[in-house]
């Protein structure tokens, strides 16, 4: 498997769709990722510069590191969020996910189904580890585990100051072996 293994876009249902930052010139991709930007998404996707450097740091990333793929959310041709992998490991088959979805959107637009077809078409690029990063005041996140969990997602621990100092994050996992197909 490689980078350029991974799908250019992801179509999850006939409403739900994720297309590659790389389709959108950057005053596009500006205006996608600033239709969905709030507080909260700022803060888990870790954004500390202005979106403008946030759009070329995506950019920059998805187009020249070979260990992060970006997809903008699509809602009905709406953008509303962003999902990406990172510290993609092709040799061993790895990848951390990330996702930032809109406040009013969030618990909408990626139903257990919508998650499920995506783990699916991950695990079938031949993953065999998925890995959550999670804050443990990202509620939306941890609401989401619950789920993921039933899916074969398990708990391995806490990684201590793992954004800086005093924040930790609390790690979740999916082996391909472990996967269950049906809830």
């Amino acid at each position: 498997m490689m980078k350029s293994d991974l799908p250019f876009q992801i179509e999850l249902d006939q409403h739900i769709r994720l297309v590659s930052v790389s389709k959108f010139s950057n005053q596009e991709l500006m205006a996608k990722l600033g239709s969905f930007k709030d507080e909260q998404v700022e803060l888990y996707l870790g954004w500390e510069e202005s979106l403008e450097n946030e759009v070329v740091n995506i950019k920059e990333r998805n187009e020249t590191d070979a260990k992060s793929n970006f997809w903008i959310v699509e809602r009905d041709g709406l953008s509303v969020g962003l999902f990406y992998l990172y510290d993609i490991h092709f040799k061993y088959k790895r990848a951390k996910l990330s996702l930032g979805i809109a406040k009013e959107h969030r618990g909408h637009v990626l139903s257990i189904k919508r998650v499920r077809r995506l783990l699916e078409i991950l695990l079938d690029l031949g993953f065999v580890r998925l890995c959550l990063e999670i804050e443990p005041d990202n509620d939306s996140s941890l609401k989401l585990t619950k789920h993921l969990g039933l899916m074969g997602f398990r708990y391995e621990g806490i990684l201590r100051n793992n954004y800086g100092e005093g924040v930790h994050s609390m790690t979740y996992s999916l082996i391909s072996s472990e996967y269950v197909e049906n809830i």
